[in-house]
């Protein structure tokens, strides 16, 4: 609304007031001006009317009148503030401006100008910010997508280290079960053999028992003033022996036997053991030796552990007054000391 008809409106809102205050007046001569309603006959100041007719046209006409008045010219344009969005300013301001001004036309073209860059500006500015949402969600989508295949890295690798303890647990588990087994066939290997020979040494005794021991001729000792040449010297629980070599066959004799057994009937030049060597192993016979009883023989065998000692073992016969009662586990064992290049058993012996 521009400022001419601004005026018209204002001037007609006054005189409709002021004809509605006349309306109750009258005139000096009483006149009034009757008007006849299809319904009702009313008398009104016809003044009065008149300036309320009066000011409903200005109004109107202020509110209605078209751009193309002759009082345009001077009407200045309405800038009063509105309370309306820009949009609605600028239609507002485009509708109240007549075309035709070069002046004018050049500004709207400049606005149109401006708001298609604003437009362009703002379709731009949003292209990017889309660029830009969709180039972060590719980035949080890549790096959720590395972290997944991560994780999932990160479990196979559990998993086959899992898989690495489990085996190493079931391998250990088996080993322990064949350790147990080991053990237990070895424990019962063991009680079996204990159980045969105390089988053997009941049957043993109870033989022995029944039929005496046949005598046992030990061979005779040799003189003692035989030189046997080269021969060694061995030790055997504290006693000196000397080893006689002939060959494969092997004798062993006592040479200075120890404190107590000369009570036994061992003397220098008594034979302790007979047999032969074949390969690394000692055959023959041993001798035990009892008070007052001729010595008794039994089997022996054994290794030669290296080539300064020897030992045989064998089940040696246990008596009482000459007669064996049984049998009992027996080892000797020779110990190398020194070699002499001339040796003649000493005197003493039989």
């Amino acid at each position: 609304m521009n400022l001419y008809q601004q005026i018209m409106f204002g001037l007609g809102a006054i005189l409709l007031v002021f004809g509605m205050a006349l309306m109750v007046f009258r005139s000096a001569d009483g006149g009034l001006t009757k008007i006849k309603l299809p319904v009702v006959e009313l008398e009104l100041n016809g003044g009065a009317l008149f300036v309320m007719v009066l000011g409903a046209g200005l109004m109107y006409f202020g509110v209605y009148l078209e751009a193309s008045s002759p009082f345009k010219t001077a009407a200045a344009p309405d800038k009063t503030p509105n309370k309306l969005s820009v949009f609605e300013d600028q239609d507002s301001e485009k509708k109240a401006t007549a075309p035709g001004s070069p002046s004018e036309e050049k500004a709207s073209m400049e606005d149109d100008a401006r708001r298609a860059r604003e437009n362009r500006s703002s379709e731009e500015a949003r292209k990017v910010r889309e660029a830009e949402d969709e180039q972060s969600a590719d980035e949080a989508r890549r790096a959720t997508a590395k972290q997944a295949l991560d994780t999932a890295r990160k479990a196979q690798e559990l998993a086959k280290e899992r898989a690495a303890a489990e085996e190493s647990a079931r391998r250990a588990d088996e080993i322990q079960s064949l350790e147990r087994t080991r053990k237990m066939a070895a424990a019962a290997l063991e009680e079996l053999q204990k159980a045969r020979n105390k089988e053997e040494s009941q049957s043993s005794s109870q033989s022995a028992a029944v039929t005496p021991s046949p005598p046992v001729t030990q061979p005779a000792s040799p003189s003692r003033v035989e030189s046997v040449g080269s021969a060694s010297l061995w030790d055997h629980n504290g006693s000196t022996m000397v080893l006689i070599s002939d060959g494969k066959r092997r004798k062993f004799y006592y040479d200075a036997p120890r404190e107590g057994l000369v009570a036994q009937g061992v003397h220098n030049g008594t034979l302790l053991f007979e047999g032969t060597r074949q390969g690394n192993k000692y055959i023959g016979t041993a001798y035990r030796f009892s008070s007052g009883c001729a010595p008794i023989g039994f089997s022996v065998d054994g290794d030669v552990v290296n080539e300064h000692e020897v030992i045989v073992r064998g089940r040696a016969p246990n008596r009482r007054n000459c007669r064996t009662t049984g049998y009992s586990d027996s080892t000797l064992r020779f110990t190398y000391t020194r070699t002499v290049s001339d040796y003649s058993f000493p005197a003493g012996g039989e």
